[in-house]
């Protein structure tokens, strides 16, 4: 994926007189504002403790891709062709050894120990201090080797993984099979692990010799390469988490990563040192990275542009970039996410028991109306739970359910509700969110929804919702996952935390499962497409609004940056000019 710097082509193919107002209101209001919140889901909805199960891929091997590597830049720095970080599009050759980058980020990790953590803005911290199991390509998501050079499903329950030699953590002890099967223990039984569903297929692990693990199934889960390719499938140090307090290393990380630690200060900053002995030579090109949490976005663009930062981790509020764009002191990277926004429904006790009052619903909102005052086009809107860009969209069920006001009136009517609907919603207190609040209500109203939004911290709204069942419908954030069988199962799934009181679609689990039955692509691809017509189109299990856009604010001195279609970035293996 090739980060571009200009601001993409608005989606949207209308304009109505409400949005044109509306739109023109809120200009008025961001530019008064000086907003600090920011638009990434990683706060908001979603939390990494009840992420289920996951994704698949192929037996993979350890070999150099068709294409060559970019060449280096005359006087930079050689890299080896089939280093796993260039295969899979991290890094480029040609970089410059030296200096310390200092980079935003929205807020503190909610732990540095990657089995614990709950969030999943986490992830942009803790990859420049942990390697995975599996990394993935940057563009297409598929799994490729990490500490893991290769592995192979010896039968549907039975996976086999060879493991790299020569590698060692932070704190000088070997990784190898023992540290593996330690790892992943841990996090199916650690006593705050939030990643045991993301293991729960593993039944046992069996060290087989010093570089060769196999995990032993409860059933087909191709899903789990890509799983381990991320948060449950970074290695941390054995020896280190048998001696932390309470086995936990929430400020104390020791993985194999590119950085390792200097201090953190929780709220304030982490300072990292470049790791001498990494296991992928000729990397990272950096001394060090010092990462400094600030909430207000409108601060950190004053830090990049007066050259106290060199970038920032995201940026939420788009309305930033078209009065910067052609200020020689800061770049904007874009590229597509699989971060969304969507309506998490009250299936249960609610009005959306009814499936017609969900479709009112979506057929209600104005996805192109509300991109263009919500996102300034830095969005596209969304009709299933993975972007174009993904190996299992399937664009022949899109669009569906899109705007129509009068077929939403109409379908309220069948539902009782000729007379509209009063609707509960909460959203997570931060100042885009309240906006979105307030734009969603006035789509709805159109159609009959009269909605009574409450706006509270991000935990209450969660409780709120997700454990008490106090609201009917909360319009939140999902930052996806590597595979599409995580975010299926997460959203659609009948016993997923993210489905209020386990209100299930007759035969979704099934489809849902059938995605990681197999471990070709094109059938996994097909039993997503039929999980997403009966959970998306037909029964509006989640209701999707938008795609949302990789917007990364960086200094013209930061070099080798590659954006992903994760969306979260990784930026241990930039360099800086001069």
């Amino acid at each position: 994926m090739k980060p571009t710097t200009t601001r993409p082509e608005s989606r949207a193919g209308h304009r109505s007189a409400l949005w044109k107002l509306l739109a023109l209101l809120f200009t008025f209001a961001l530019v008064a504002a000086a907003c600090g919140g920011d638009d990434d889901d990683e706060g908001s909805g979603e939390t990494e403790s009840e992420a289920t199960a996951e994704e698949g891929a192929e037996s993979a091997s350890e070999e150099s891709t068709e294409e060559d590597s970019e060449a280096p830049a005359e006087g930079g720095a050689e890299l080896a062709a089939d280093l796993p970080a260039v295969l899979e599009g991290a890094a480029l050759p040609g970089g410059t050894y030296g200096g310390t980058v200092r980079i935003s980020h929205g807020f503190s990790p909610t732990s540095l120990d990657p089995h614990t953590g709950s969030s999943g803005g986490d992830h942009h911290v803790l990859y420049t201090m942990y390697d995975r199991l599996t990394h993935f390509e940057f563009d297409t998501l598929n799994p490729t080797p990490g500490l893991a050079t290769d592995w192979e499903f010896v039968d549907d329950t039975t996976l086999v993984f060879n493991l790299r030699e020569g590698v060692t953590f932070h704190d000088g002890s070997p990784f190898n099979a023992e540290v593996v099967k330690f790892n992943i223990e841990r996090g199916q039984n650690h006593p705050v692990t939030t990643v045991a569903n993301n293991l729960a297929s593993i039944d046992s692990v069996e060290v087989i010799d010093d570089l060769t693990v196999q995990l032993n199934l409860n059933r087909p889960d191709t899903g789990l390469i890509g799983i381990l390719s991320d948060r449950a499938g970074m290695m941390v140090s054995m020896e280190a988490a048998l001696a932390a307090e309470e086995e936990r290393l929430d400020t104390t990380p020791v993985g194999t990563g590119a950085f390792q630690l200097v201090s953190y200060a929780p709220g304030d900053n982490l300072v990292l040192e470049r790791n001498p002995d990494y296991w992928q030579e000729g990397l990272p090109y950096l001394d060090g990275i010092e990462w400094v949490f600030i909430e207000d976005e409108e601060a950190a663009i004053n830090g990049v542009l007066a050259g106290e930062l060199d970038m920032m981790s995201f940026l939420g509020d788009t309305s930033k970039v078209a009065p910067l764009e052609g200020d020689d002191r800061i770049e904007f990277l874009t590229g597509p996410a699989q971060g969304m926004d969507g309506c998490y429904m009250n299936k249960l006790d609610s009005p959306f028991a009814d499936v017609n009052v969900r479709r009112a619903w979506a057929q209600s909102i104005d996805k192109e109306g509300l991109n263009e005052v919500l996102h300034f086009g830095f969005a596209e809107p969304a009709y299933l739970i993975v972007p174009p860009e993904h190996w299992a969209y399937d664009a022949s069920l899109v669009p569906h359910n899109q705007y129509d006001i009068e077929g939403a009136k109409q379908l309220l009517a069948d539902a009782g509700f000729a007379d509209g609907v009063d609707i509960k919603m909460v959203m997570w207190l931060n100042p885009h969110e309240e906006r979105k609040a307030e734009v969603i209500q006035a789509s709805v109203a159109d159609a009959g929804f009269r909605v009574d939004a409450s706006i509270l911290e991000g935990s209450a709204a969660n409780a709120g919702f997700f454990e008490n069942g106090e609201f009917d419908v909360y319009c939140s954030g999902w930052s996806g996952r590597p595979d599409p069988s995580q975010t299926t199962t997460a959203l659609l799934g009948s016993e997923s935390f993210y489905n209020y009181a386990d209100v299930g679609v007759e035969g979704l689990d099934e489809l849902v499962a059938a995605g990681t039955a197999s471990a070709d692509q094109t059938e996994r691809a097909a039993a997503y497409s039929e999980a997403f017509r009966v959970g998306l189109v037909e029964n509006l299990a989640w209701v999707p609004l938008w795609h949302h856009t990789n917007v990364e604010p960086q200094a013209p001195t930061v070099k080798g940056h590659q954006l992903n279609l994760y969306g979260k970035i990784q930026m241990q293996f930039v360099w800086l000019e001069g």
